[in-house]
């Protein structure tokens, strides 16, 4: 989503500089998601995690978002904060481009399911490998939760955020964290793709 108007477009050229230059600025480690982790076309934006704990530890900082906001504006960068995400305008060459720092636990073992590898003829989008997820974890009185892992839906316990273990659970003892990289990888491995669909496409989520 752009938030910062103006914002010129990211070439993949560009990532790898941009990257370098957020990590120096938030003196953590960061995670690229979406389309920055596998930039081979333009984007609107540049995509990232960061560990809120890490964050924390480093700054003391109570809301580690505020820990963000204060860094980037000791820096003289504009930000807008929005759910667990800080949308930064960040100078780049003649003019500047949209950075998005999303906030939260777990970075490094969540990228994984921000990092989809969709093939280029799908008519799938990121968010519809989500939404299939939580539809096979709702077979299994699980939940799916892009931020936490799969969950039990009754108590809310975490039962794993290992890929391969998510994929076991949710398609088979033989499938691995391979199967679950984009929607198309999931239904092809699912022996009843069909009915899947047919159940997906009742779900105003699905065809948004």
């Amino acid at each position: 989503m752009m938030i910062i108007k103006g914002a010129r477009t990211v070439h993949p050229m560009m990532v790898p500089d941009i990257l370098d230059n957020i990590r120096e600025l938030l003196g953590v480690e960061i995670y690229p998601i979406g389309s920055t982790a596998c930039p081979y076309r333009d984007s609107k934006d540049v995509d990232i995690l960061v560990d809120s704990n890490k964050i924390t530890e480093k700054y003391g900082f109570k809301n580690p978002r505020d820990a963000i906001v204060h860094i980037c504006r000791t820096n003289d960068l504009e930000t807008v904060q929005r759910g667990v995400s800080v949308h930064v305008k960040y100078p780049y060459g003649v003019g500047f481009i949209q950075v998005d720092v999303m906030v939260t636990e777990y970075a490094s073992e969540i990228q994984f399911f921000h990092v989809h590898r969709i093939p280029r003829w799908s008519p799938y989008k990121g968010r519809h490998r989500h939404i299939l997820l939580n539809h096979l974890a709702r077979k299994k009185s699980l939940k799916w939760s892009p931020y936490r892992g799969l969950v039990d839906r009754k108590s809310d316990r975490l039962i794993t955020r290992d890929p391969d273990e998510v994929a076991q659970l949710l398609i088979g003892e033989n499938a691995y964290d391979d199967n679950i990289t984009s929607a198309d990888a999931i239904l092809s491995a699912l022996p009843d793709s069909d009915s899947i669909l047919k159940e997906l496409l009742s779900d105003p989520a699905w065809n948004n």
